[in-house]
């Protein structure tokens, strides 16, 4: 028994309480042993009554993201159907690729409530204090008919998932191709990719997502959903961390099923703001300017070049700049 099971019972009892000896009866422990995980919920931020000859009633919940609180809530067929769960990691991407070469299952999550060394994309870091963000890696084993060329398209729909999890508390939100998103501007979501594959065959895809969710000290250019949301508006991790988990499964699937990117191009191209900037590109030696028109079903970022060619160009090694109007060909 965890204090888990005794948060499950509290929160299933709500808003009325729920003795102590009915918490001990139906997890078959002893009276003591319930004060004793009562306290751990408290001292976990969870407020909770506790009243004589009625037993205990939750007030209000706190934001915790645990793997026994998320797996009940989740409804998916690969993502997150095993779940692991570390309170502290230096990296879930570390872990993910650890468990991939043990063997660990297409779909597994590792979910994490702080990381000290997380890594981020373009090298950098990802601050992540414990309690306050979405911290979770996604290893996926494609099918063996899917090439590395292919595995861009992930990052896409793994863009997709969050931004369709994010979009109700942040209709303003953007997403940066191939795979960040921005609430006015400012960063709040970036996901990792990183892939273990032969010349034509891919072996395992992890997919790190962190999301700044409750923070409200953070770098400049940087947001959470807490400070861009609406006022008002409650903002919970656990059922953000359950809808993105839906959301890519219910891609992925769709995806290693043959049917294409879909929705997740579709929400990605309605949500960035390229298109008609005339961008500064550079992929490995080359730089030249072109104008973002669109992204195709492949989700390949389409350019039209100064002399009104058409380019479709994958994400890898890629870096542009947006050109203000004055330094427009």
């Amino acid at each position: 028994m965890t204090r888990e099971d005794v948060l499950q019972l509290l929160q299933q009892s709500q808003p009325d309480f729920i003795s102590g000896q009915t918490i001990s009866q139906r997890l078959g422990v002893t009276r003591a042993a319930v004060w004793k995980l009562i306290r751990q919920l408290e001292a976990d931020g969870c407020q909770i009554e506790s009243v004589p000859r009625r037993g205990y009633r939750l007030l209000q919940d706190a934001d915790r993201l645990t793997a026994d609180l998320l797996a009940p809530q989740l409804n998916t067929r690969v993502i997150g159907r095993h779940l692991v769960y570390r309170q502290s990691l230096d990296s879930s991407n570390r872990l993910a690729r650890e468990l991939a070469v043990a063997g660990a299952a297409d779909g597994t999550v590792v979910l994490a409530d702080s990381q000290t060394t997380p890594k981020g994309r373009r090298g950098g870091g990802w601050p992540a204090p414990p309690g306050q963000d979405i911290l979770l890696s996604v290893l996926l084993r494609p099918p063996h008919t899917v090439l590395p060329g292919q595995l861009p398209q992930l990052t896409l729909l793994a863009c997709a998932a969050v931004g369709q999890a994010l979009c109700p508390l942040l209709p303003q939100l953007t997403v940066g191709w191939p795979g960040e998103l921005y609430a006015d501007g400012q960063k709040l979501c970036g996901i990792l990719t990183e892939v273990q594959s032969e010349l034509d065959q891919v072996d395992y895809v992890v997919l790190g997502i962190g999301i700044h969710v409750l923070e409200t000290e953070l770098e400049p250019g940087l947001t959470s959903v807490l400070q861009a949301a609406a006022p008002g508006r409650s903002v919970r991790r656990l059922p953000l961390a359950q809808a993105l988990l839906q959301n890519l499964d219910h891609g992925y699937n769709n995806w290693r099923n043959g049917d294409g990117l879909g929705a997740a191009v579709a929400f990605c191209r309605q949500h960035m703001p390229l298109w008609g900037q005339t961008l500064a590109l550079r992929q490995g030696r080359r730089q030249w300017q072109a104008t973002a028109v669109n992204l195709d079903e492949q989700g390949r970022l389409l350019l039209r070049g100064e002399a009104g060619e058409t380019e479709a160009l994958l994400p890898s090694g890629l870096t542009w700049t947006v050109l203000p109007a004055a330094a427009k060909p």
